[in-house]
């Protein structure tokens, strides 16, 4: 066991708002873990004091983990992993989130990766999805961290079709200090995307790790963004996501326009399908105006076309019939991704197999 100050190969960032079952029982799997040379910053977020106390609890058992509390704003997970990682000391960096759960072997080979290839700024694991303590597979809708694309994630990530996430990947340290990569505080969502096309279009280099899955996504969790990401003020925040991505990719030229504007359209239709936010799409126009005249105008005619099929058709019908190209085109890519992580799984032995969670003693 390390002292309280010794300098650890790897630090882990991981926000907690309240969901203790949860955070235990994550916290639980990092010290099941083979590799015990890790300092976790738990960063609460604002937590209810049964959640703080859990915290304070695991802190005062086990000099490597740390309690540390979000004392300035914006509120959220962005603002929180910065404080991480500004306090990170760690020759690599994981970012995890509270409410899931990692395997045994994760933090080994993740930091095994990392050492036989200096060479990359960051790696990406594979992940799975939590269902009752298992490790399930998800037809690829949530399911991360597999070379299912070939080389062109940054198209994918422009098109909102998720390569990895952040808690796939194992990050140098100094590399995201080097290209000054930190979180968007501004962002109430799509912060994986945004922090993870900023690091490509950075020119980090990364790959792939060939292991089984190490990550299990919750993705029931009662806390997850994904249940209120479609009020208005996460309306604004995907503007400026909007915004943020064609400016991080001019540097490609009109390559990445396409997959973005599609991305642009499919979050379009999620929103409208909340609010009828037409108010959100004239502005995406706007915005997209400013870099592709061609798609704002395809994007103009879209509406126009909605407009007009309201007075025939339900607003949901008038929203979809305009985009069925780009819905379509949506779901045969995700259908293309998940029998690519299928054929991948058939050859890992974990695929039938679980994890159980780990009990507290």
């Amino acid at each position: 066991m390390e002292t309280a100050h010794a300098v650890p190969t790897l630090s882990i960032v991981m926000p907690v708002f309240n969901r203790e079952d949860e955070v235990q029982e994550m916290i639980l799997s990092i010290q099941a873990n083979t590799f015990t040379d890790w300092e976790l910053l738990c960063i609460d977020d604002g937590s209810d004091a049964s959640c703080i106390e859990l915290l304070k609890n695991f802190s005062a058992a086990d000099p490597r983990i740390h309690f540390l509390q979000r004392e300035r704003m914006p509120k959220g997970a962005p603002t929180c992993r910065n404080i991480g990682l500004e306090a990170a000391r760690g020759k690599y960096i994981i970012f995890f989130d509270s409410d899931d759960y990692i395997t045994p072997e994760c933090l080994a080979t993740r930091v095994n990766a990392m050492e036989q290839h200096p060479e990359n700024d960051f790696m990406t694991a594979p992940s799975m999805v939590l269902t009752d303590g298992r490790f399930v597979y998800d037809k690829g809708s949530f399911m991360f961290g597999y070379p299912a694309f070939g080389t062109d994630d940054v198209n994918h990530f422009c098109r909102r079709i998720l390569p990895f996430v952040v808690c796939n990947n194992i990050y140098r340290l100094a590399s995201l200090h080097k290209a000054n990569i930190v979180w968007d505080e501004a962002l109430k969502s799509m912060q994986d995307a945004d922090f993870n096309l900023t690091a490509l279009t950075a020119g980090l280099r990364y790959a792939y790790i060939d292991c089984p899955p190490d990550y299990a996504y919750r993705i029931n969790s009662t806390g997850a963004i994904t249940q209120k990401m479609y009020t208005n003020e996460h309306n604004i925040s995907f503007l400026h996501a909007i915004d943020k991505f064609y400016a991080l990719t001019a540097t490609y030229g009109r390559r990445c326009h396409t997959a973005l504007f599609e991305g642009v359209i499919l979050l379009y239709n999620r929103v409208s399908f909340q609010s009828a936010n037409h108010d959100f799409a004239t502005k995406a126009i706007d915005i997209i105006r400013r870099y592709d005249t061609c798609h704002a105008r395809i994007f103009a005619t879209i509406m126009w076309l909605t407009r007009m099929l309201e007075h025939i058709v339900s607003k949901k019908r008038a929203r979809q019939l305009p985009v069925l190209y780009y819905i379509l085109k949506n779901k045969r890519i995700v259908k293309q991704k998940g029998t690519a992580i299928s054929a991948i799984l058939q050859h890992t032995t974990h695929l039938a197999e679980y994890h159980p969670l780990v009990t507290r003693q």
